[in-house]
């Protein structure tokens, strides 16, 4: 590859970046007070909030909402595999060691989950009960 034609590429995507930026702002709506272009999806121009949260505390809930909504299918599939393992152990000690290790992570992790959940829901009225 020549050194030119890798000049020439990067110029070509440096001015592909300007004429982006500089021809952006034409296509950004913004709330207008003076009757001027509204939104085409919404008609009045003003930018809608997509997330339900209104403050912090409300965004930290939903996280740990959706984390705990992902994070308890993997931990019943886990559980579910631990107990196959000690089924299948057949009196191997090592293959016991190891299913019991496993169990021991998938409590620990379950355990730290609904902790963080508990702390979350104490500070949660904790802070509520300050206003």
């Amino acid at each position: 590859m020549h050194f030119s034609s890798i000049k020439s590429g990067a110029l070509l995507a440096y001015s592909y970046l300007i004429l982006a930026s500089v021809s952006a702002p034409r296509f950004v709506w913004a709330a207008d007070e003076g009757g001027g272009p509204s939104s085409p999806s919404t008609g009045s121009g003003i930018l809608r909030n997509p997330i339900a949260a209104n403050n912090i505390q409300d965004l930290l809930g939903l996280i740990m909402n959706i984390i705990s909504i992902l994070v308890l299918p993997f931990a019943i599939f886990f559980l579910v595999r631990t107990g196959f393992f000690f089924a299948t152990a057949g009196g191997n000690e090592e293959k016991i060691k190891r299913a019991k290790l496993d169990f021991l992570y998938v409590v620990a992790g379950l355990a730290i989950i609904l902790g963080a959940q508990l702390i979350g829901a104490i500070l949660q009225n904790t802070l509520n009960s300050l206003k």
